[in-house]
């Protein structure tokens, strides 16, 4: 294996990160963080989000202050028999119906916040999920199959959380993917979210692990994930021969032929000598601020280093 080999499987691997800490490898449940629904079913929570309509709605309880004369006629009721329901929305969690919007809202605000900074969505409804174990004797995993991407928007202060599909890719995990194909040796079954069913689908993965003491469990979740680095890999792996015509990415392996050498004019340039209106400058610079504004324009690649407040 030469050097650009190496160096390039060290930049691929050190874009995975396939720890426990990864939630694409360890879907860790936590109070805040995920929310696990228990009503609509895996199925028909799928078919709703894929379906054409107004999104789903969150239960919530109709009355936003306690009401005595409220209570003791639902607590008659039910002694009746005849239960009375105070609450609306068809969405049902694992949690308490107070402790759901509270998680609801942290969702939703880490979700935007990371749309806004970075420009990417990182709120998903997690579809099955595979019981695992990358050796027997260590301890059991639950790794996410099918990511929908999703919003959880609240249009009045008072109004009731929905759910929504966001218009971007489904996908099948694709650290779990590589994991698997990479280190157990299985592949995953590909998934069609338009032609093809999810039951049918999550059959299909049942049948990949069959040889193993693995599970797969139909249940449905939202939670935070982020798998920006395994696009990044596929990428480097797509376009490996393209990376290495790029002079820069030789240079780090030692090939440095094909970068622009340093006139000797530029090592100490007088640039009194140039026109204000040829330096293209919005503002003013030092010597050195302008010895780097020269070398780019000359299409030199080079590391600018200094601290913070410096004008880099």
């Amino acid at each position: 294996m030469n050097i650009q080999d190496r160096k390039f499987e060290v930049w691929k691997n050190g874009l995975l990160d396939v720890s426990r800490r990864n939630k694409l490898m360890n879907y860790r449940k936590s109070r805040r963080a995920t929310l696990q629904i228990v009503s609509p079913g895996m199925s028909e929570l799928y078919r709703r989000l894929m379906g054409e309509g107004p999104g789903l709605i969150f239960r919530k309880n109709r009355f936003i202050e306690p009401d005595p004369t409220i209570d003791r006629i639902q607590h008659l009721f039910g002694q009746m028999g005849h239960p009375i329901e105070i609450a609306e929305g068809e969405v049902r969690s694992d949690l308490e119906l107070d402790d759901m919007a509270v998680t609801l809202a942290n969702l939703r605000s880490k979700a935007l916040l990371a749309r806004e900074e970075q420009g990417i969505n990182i709120l998903y409804a997690c579809f099955g999920f595979l019981k695992w174990r990358q050796k027997p004797s260590e301890d059991w995993m639950l790794s996410p199959l099918v990511l929908v991407p999703v919003s959880v928007e609240k249009k009045t202060i008072l109004g009731p959380y929905h759910l929504k599909r966001m218009e971007e890719d489904i996908v099948v995990n694709p650290t779990l993917e590589f994991v698997l194909e990479t280190e157990q040796h299985i592949k995953l079954p590909e998934f069609d979210p338009a032609g093809q069913e999810l039951d049918a689908f999550l059959g299909q993965v049942e049948e990949a692990i069959a040889q193993t003491d693995w599970t797969v469990q139909r249940e449905a979740s939202l939670g935070l994930l982020s798998f920006l680095k395994i696009v990044m890999y596929k990428d480097l792996e797509k376009n490996r021969d393209r990376i290495f015509e790029n002079p820069v990415i030789k240079a780090f392996c030692g090939d440095g032929s094909g970068l622009p050498e340093i006139e000797e004019e530029w090592e100490d340039y007088d640039h009194d000598q140039d026109p204000a209106a040829e330096t293209a400058q919005v503002v003013g610079a030092d010597a050195s601020q302008k010895d780097a504004i020269l070398l780019s324009r000359k299409g030199v690649s080079f590391v600018l280093q200094g601290p913070p407040g410096t004008g880099k």
